[in-house]
């Protein structure tokens, strides 16, 4: 009983467990370097030449009270395309063949924002989600080495917004979205593989973070080699992830 009021007095027992994050079989060995991820999924201590696709992701949560503290996490369920079915954050490719009115390309920042209002009609300010980014997670598969993608992640909770406007969640033929009101039942087990790890370590952080505040409670990248036919198989070879904490 001491040991449980301890753990209450100390807030770890209100941090997320994650019981439906995916078995330790399909997350893979874990590197603690780059070069040994390497070495291990491409048989160098570089990466070799490939052609990368860029895309945006941003992780929204919305921390509902402080004490005790209570936060939801908004997850879409992909409707067509790669994924269709499972769950996931919000984001996409860039509008690599479009301009800006200024003729410039979009931006890291600028297409994190139009995505997120495409599929669920927030609208974050272009500053707000410049200060929100986690970090760039990178992803090879064992059947396409030439090709990789480069996901620029952010990570927004709705209750640090300097405006706090209503709001009305609007799902697109894409992706719908859906209000999971723990971080415990957040469905990884319908989720890419990769979630139980760079997700957990992200959720765990900002369950933790006394004070909610704008930005990312902490910084990840992360390297992710899936097995062939990762979409059916969802299983992770290797990995290797750097956690920084500002």
């Amino acid at each position: 009983t001491n040991e449980k009021n301890n753990a209450a007095s100390s807030g770890t027992e209100s941090l997320p467990t994650f019981p439906n994050r995916v078995p330790g079989k399909r997350l893979g060995t874990k590197h603690e370097s780059l070069e040994s991820f390497y070495k291990a999924s491409f048989g160098t201590t570089s990466p070799p030449p490939r052609k990368a696709k860029e895309y945006t992701l941003i992780v929204v949560t919305e921390t509902l009270q402080q004490t005790p503290k209570q936060q939801r996490i908004l997850l879409g369920r992909k409707n067509r395309g790669f994924g269709t079915g499972k769950y996931n954050s919000f984001g996409g490719k860039f509008l690599h063949d479009e301009t800006n009115s200024n003729g410039t390309r979009e931006t890291v920042e600028e297409c994190a924002c139009r995505e997120l209002e495409e599929e669920t009609n927030l609208k974050i300010p272009l500053e707000s989600m410049k200060a929100s980014k986690v970090g760039i997670q990178t992803f090879s598969f064992s059947d396409n080495v030439m090709d990789e993608m480069v996901v620029h992640l952010f990570f927004l909770d709705l209750a640090s917004r300097s405006d706090q406007q209503p709001y009305e969640i609007k799902a697109c033929e894409e992706i719908t979205p859906k209000w999971f009101e723990n971080f415990d039942s957040v469905p990884l087990d319908n989720m890419f593989a990769d979630d139980s790890l760079w997700l957990t370590a992200l959720l765990t952080k900002a369950a933790s973070t006394e004070h909610t505040i704008m930005g990312a409670p902490l910084e990840i990248n992360g390297s992710y080699h899936f097995a062939e036919n990762c979409e059916e198989t969802n299983t992770i070879l290797h990995y290797h992830m750097n956690i920084r904490i500002p």
